[in-house]
């Protein structure tokens, strides 16, 4: 119960029988609930009809939370309630009730990044922020601070495993803003991630963000019966990019269904879809063998971040361990749609003009 409804911050309202009889209580703890705020569960000080005190808010949805509110604009549910006094008389009582409902859509586990600041890059209100600069790598042009669209203070080195000798080989390649010492440091996006980029000691790539929307069809026999199929022919991890960098179904997949990778560097990513046309008719021969140069490329484009979007010509080879790795040919900016606006000179090898300089699946 920390989320309010449509009576936003600080209101209190008690769900109960118009007589101020059975109120709802807080699940776990008895209270009586505050259900201005979303709530999913509760219970009564009595059983009801079925012999329970334990409730859901939603019947067929488990997931379903709800909150009371007395605004206009929202549609009521109305009823009158009939209460028998002691003397056998029976009182009826007009009641109109209120509620708004939310369905997470997804679940952002926080992290320390969010607020870790150790080069003491300084904060600028937005109205404040010079945002002529450009993040370069430069005392001259490396951004001046941070702002809350323009929150650059993670350490590369966090991601990359880079100590402090070897930074000067790839700062280039990433944003850079002035610490406390005026010095211009590396530095990547400070705020929320799906996959993190890779950090550094082996800790690998970490998932920050996941959708968990209900499936409308969760409740039907036939997801259950592919859903028993399916933890009966699938190992446990078959979902798991660390365990199957490539996808569990291999290369077959791809050549269908294509799939996504990020286009990282420059302290933000983007995520680009390789359709699987372009898989099966750029990166295999006629006769199915898998081509590995550069001439093999597919142009595909990005997703819009930071309010721009880029198109990347993309190849890859197979490393010792038999695993696909991405390159980047060529980049600009813009999409596919819009080639007519550009020239060969908009194009930058090997990298993007905003330092993405890597694409990872």
């Amino acid at each position: 119960e920390q989320i309010p409804g449509k009576n936003n911050y600080g209101h209190n309202l008690t769900d109960a029988l118009p007589d101020g009889s059975e109120p709802t209580l807080h699940y776990i703890t008895g209270e009586p609930i505050n259900s201005a705020y979303y709530s999913r569960y509760y219970r009564l000080n009595s059983m009801d009809a079925m012999g329970t005190t334990g409730h859901r808010r939603g019947y067929s949805d488990r997931y379903l939370f709800a909150a009371q509110n007395t605004q206009e604009k929202v549609s009521p549910i109305e009823f009158t309630y009939e209460k028998e006094n002691d003397d056998g008389s029976i009182d009826y009582i007009p009641t109109s009730s209120r509620w708004s409902y939310a369905i997470p859509f997804e679940i952002i586990y926080l992290t320390p990044l969010t607020s870790w600041n150790p080069y003491g890059i300084q904060y600028f209100d937005k109205d404040e922020y010079d945002d002529s600069k450009t993040g370069g790598c430069t005392k001259a042009n490396a951004y001046s601070g941070w702002t809350e669209k323009a929150a650059y203070f993670t350490p590369s080195e966090f991601f990359q495993g880079l100590t402090q000798a070897s930074a000067g080989d790839t700062v280039t390649d990433n944003t850079c803003a002035l610490g406390d010492d005026g010095e211009a440091y590396s530095v990547f996006a400070s705020g929320h991630w799906i996959n993190f980029p890779d950090i550094g000691g082996n800790v690998g790539i970490v998932r920050q963000r996941y959708p968990i929307f209900p499936i409308h069809s969760g409740g039907s026999n036939v997801f259950k019966e592919i859903k028993a199929l399916q933890s009966m022919v699938l190992p446990h991890d078959y979902d798991d990019p660390n365990v199957y960098p490539d996808g569990f179904f291999g290369d077959d997949r791809d050549k269908i269904y294509g799939f996504e990778v990020n286009l990282q560097g420059g302290g933000h990513q983007h995520v680009v879809y390789i359709q699987g046309y372009k898989v099966r008719n750029r990166w295999y021969d006629n006769d199915g063998n898998a081509l590995m140069n550069e001439d093999a490329v597919v142009e595909v484009e990005g997703d819009t971040r930071e309010n721009h979007q880029h198109v990347i010509e993309v190849w890859r080879d197979l490393d010792d361990d038999n695993t696909w790795q991405y390159h980047i040919k060529r980049c600009r900016y813009g999409s596919i749609s819009d080639a007519h606006k550009y020239s060969d000179d908009d194009w930058i090898d090997g990298e993007c003009s905003d330092f993405h300089n890597q694409v990872n699946r």
